[in-house]
């Protein structure tokens, strides 16, 4: 699958596939290895409903009694960015959720072939 079928299928069963909102942006987010660890806690990419790219991450660092330990930070950023833009390791998370999401609720259109009773 290319990574325009894929954007095409997500946005096309938008509705129907798990979307949440985070610091107030309502999208389909998929969870991504962070590629920095050190800088970065977690990290999402995700479409909105308008078919708008956006990635999101929570950074830090926290220290206690003088050893080094992440601190999962409650703020999200999230920032919009142009596909052009897009990272490989984006684009193969959107691709692989595209081929393995299975949108339970969406209608069957019209013309596709019903199976016999």
């Amino acid at each position: 699958m290319s990574l325009a079928q894929a954007l095409q299928t997500i946005r096309k069963h938008w509705r129907v596939l798990p979307h949440e909102s985070k610091a107030s942006h309502e999208a389909i987010w998929i969870r991504i290895p962070p590629e920095d660890a050190a800088e970065v806690y977690e990290e999402w990419v995700g479409m909105r409903g308008d078919g708008s790219l956006v990635w999101a991450y929570t950074s830090g660092y926290g220290y206690r009694d003088g050893t080094h330990a992440t601190e999962h930070l409650q703020e999200v950023k999230v920032l919009q960015f142009d596909r052009k833009d897009m990272p490989k390791r984006w684009q193969e998370a959107l691709i692989t959720f595209a081929e393995t999401a299975q949108p339970s609720s969406c209608p069957v259109p019209d013309h596709a072939p019903r199976s016999a009773p």
